[in-house]
């Protein structure tokens, strides 16, 4: 079992972390990011793997030559 003055210490740093997210939430520290109008949208492809035999593949693989 933890000792009393690890459990202490354990609270405390959570209990500072809360405060400081908070604060920075509260007072706009944090914002959220918009796209410019300079951005350029980037797909990202999700596949597991890449495999050669056909029988194998699914929705999470695709094979080399349609990569």
């Amino acid at each position: 079992m933890k000792s009393n003055k690890t459990v202490k210490i354990i609270i405390f740093v959570a209990l500072f972390l809360s405060a400081v997210i908070l604060i920075s939430v509260m007072t706009g520290a944090v914002k959220e990011t918009t796209a410019d109008t300079d951005s350029v949208k980037l797909p990202v492809i999700m596949y597991h793997s890449l495999l050669k035999d056909e029988k194998l593949q699914n929705d999470y693989t695709v094979s080399p030559t349609l990569f």
